[in-house]
């Protein structure tokens, strides 16, 4: 992947156990590219898939009802903080050496 850097959480997702996924292709193709990737995979790959994004899927949630008076909140301002954290120490490290 050329993009890893990019992605969001990298600290918390090992973005490497996942498929690379154009995405022109998959709005050229739709649903077919994603099919043909995950037959691709045997049942225990897909299992461990599944694990990840469900132990992630709490990071996508920025909170749950009204947005202006809910104080239900998902995990995605922290995880996005430690994200922050995270790359500016990696900056900082490099700037050390």
């Amino acid at each position: 992947w050329q993009v890893l850097q990019n992605l969001s959480y990298g600290d918390r997702i090992p973005w490497l156990e996942f498929p690379e996924v154009s995405e022109e292709a998959i709005l050229n193709e739709g649903w077919q590219v994603l099919q043909n990737l995950f037959q691709q995979y045997n049942e225990e790959k897909k299992k461990n898939l599944r694990s990840i994004m469900d132990k992630m899927r709490s990071g996508w949630i920025y909170g749950w009802g009204n947005p202006v008076t809910s104080e239900k909140l998902g995990d995605a301002a922290a995880y996005i903080w430690e994200s922050f954290e995270s790359a500016l120490t990696r900056a900082e490290n490099a700037t050390l050496v």
